[in-house]
């Protein structure tokens, strides 16, 4: 299964998180994320404690829960579209996490219920949490445009950088004899791939860039290490890469 795409940023501009960190992620009915046992509640006092302020941008979001819990904040989403939603970003605190559907195997289909656990941040008591925007696979999208153009165009950077990527892939895969060598010659050209086309890029779209590049670079690692290299060369694990990026290019 891949994962969930989840990245962090602060609302002055500056990336927490330049990486795009890969999160575990559990199906649990249609499109759970983290799940977590909950103590119960004893009383309105501690459910008041609980509780935090959630203000809504979309239309199509419906916040079913939204809670503390010790250091982290619990929200449970609902899709009321007709379309499967592929990407959001929400504001917890003063930082806004993307959340990114697109390219994995995670969905969040019309109706489903997508549950996340966010850790707590800065001045999040205060300003609680707030749904910016929401990305559905039609292309159309809801919420605050600024937001929204962030997300596009860091998804821009990263098909860019997917495509270089599919180029060298191919190129590997030419070979007679897909081994270790050809991989380490793969994985060193792909560490090669600029990550900044010139110096008034888009900041979104460098993130897109090097988000992409770690991405790949981490999953060479993976069939450099696998033993069905050892065994049997890594053409089929090759090709299953470039099944995985030509079908997120697509989407």
């Amino acid at each position: 299964m891949r994962n969930l795409y989840v990245r962090l940023q602060r609302l002055s501009g500056t990336y927490t998180l330049g990486l795009l960190t890969l999160v575990s992620a559990a199906l649990v009915g249609s499109a759970f994320w983290v799940t977590r046992a909950r103590p119960a509640g004893s009383g309105g006092s501690v459910q008041d404690q609980k509780a935090i302020q959630v203000n809504n941008r979309t239309r199509s979001i419906e916040v079913v829960k939204a809670d503390r819990e010790d250091d982290s904040i619990h929200i449970i989403l609902r899709n009321k579209s007709t379309q499967p939603i592929n990407g959001l970003q929400v504001r917890v605190g003063d930082v806004a996490v993307q959340t990114e559907f697109l390219g994995t195997d995670i969905t969040f289909p019309p109706g489903g219920l997508h549950e996340e656990q966010y850790p707590t941040q800065q001045d999040s008591k205060n300003r609680g949490v707030t749904i910016l925007c929401v990305l559905f696979e039609d292309g159309s999208s809801e919420g605050v445009s600024t937001y929204i153009k962030q997300i596009e165009d860091t998804r821009f950077g990263e098909s860019t950088q997917t495509l270089r990527a599919l180029l060298l892939i191919d190129k590997a895969l030419a070979h007679p004899n897909v081994n270790a060598e050809v991989i380490a010659k793969l994985k060193r050209e792909i560490s090669s791939l600029p990550v900044q086309a010139n110096d008034n890029e888009n900041q979104d779209i460098v993130v897109g860039l090097k988000d992409r590049k770690a991405q790949l670079l981490s999953q060479i690692d993976a069939i450099l290490s696998s033993q069905t290299l050892i065994s049997q060369g890594a053409s089929h694990e090759l090709i299953a890469l470039k099944g995985r990026l030509n079908r997120g290019i697509k989407q």
